[in-house]
């Protein structure tokens, strides 16, 4: 390619000198006759022209053809930046893992309110009032106390133990007698009301009452007390033929 070049220039070259002095051009073993005339002149400088156009034209396309990457070179023309090389991927890197899909949020568990406790209906206002609870009998029956012997002391019973079904005896117990005409126990209360007491009633009248060890009692008397056990009991003096004698009639009501 090269070599066309230089023929294309050297053509070129003796065409214009032969067409500027009018002589004959010898050139190696070639020979331009002298031009004379004006009219050859032109067209022979005009080929000349023509051949160095066309020689620098196949010099550009060659080097443009031999420059590396194949982008063209030439006045005028810069060559393309070149880009750096990546850096070699690490070996020991492992592919990037793909992403993983997103997760949307859980929503959060939803707090289950605890059902609020409804209170009771309140009775109407004209609705009679429920009786309070009825405290079961633990034991009901009469008992004596006789301080009188007959000399062998097989008639004298001084007190009863209550909370044992029946009652047993005891030298005072929780019912006993303490002297002429008078009882004793653990707490004893005189009941001044109208008729025998309920359980309920005994009850409120030992609360309310400080308990005597010992009562003054005659035919009639009635009094409440309270057992070892815990019990709440009433007794009524039904009959007292002696001073050291009396019959007595006992209620005891179960542990509330």
């Amino acid at each position: 390619m090269l070599a066309n070049v230089v023929m294309l220039w050297v053509v070129g070259l003796v065409c214009l000198v032969a067409a500027a002095i009018g002589e004959t051009v010898k050139l190696g073993g070639w020979e331009l006759p002298a031009l004379t005339s004006r009219k050859t002149r032109i067209p022979v400088a005009f080929i000349g022209v023509v051949a160095l156009v066309l020689g620098l034209v196949a010099f550009v396309h060659s080097s443009s053809g031999s420059t590396p990457g194949g982008a063209a070179t030439g006045p005028g023309v810069s060559p393309p930046p070149q880009q750096d090389d990546p850096p070699p991927a690490d070996p020991t890197t492992s592919e990037p893992a793909s992403p993983s899909p997103s997760r949307s949020p859980s929503p959060a568990p939803s707090r289950s309110r605890a059902p609020e406790s409804t209170p009771p209906p309140a009775p109407p206002a004209d609705s009679t009032p429920l009786p309070p609870p009825v405290t079961g009998v633990h034991w009901r029956g009469s008992v004596q106390l006789n301080g009188e012997t007959r000399g062998d002391g097989t008639d004298m019973t001084t007190g009863w133990f209550l909370d044992s079904v029946p009652p047993s005896r005891a030298p005072l117990g929780d019912l006993g007698l303490a002297g002429s005409n008078a009882v004793a126990g653990n707490a004893l209360a005189r009941w001044s009301g109208k008729g025998a007491p309920s359980a309920r009633q005994c009850g409120d009248l030992l609360n309310t009452q400080v308990g005597q060890r010992q009562l003054d009692v005659q035919e009639g008397a009635t009094g409440c007390l309270r057992t070892e056990g815990g019990r709440v009991a009433s007794f009524t003096v039904t009959a007292a033929p002696g001073a050291l004698q009396m019959t007595l009639a006992v209620v005891v009501w179960q542990r509330a």
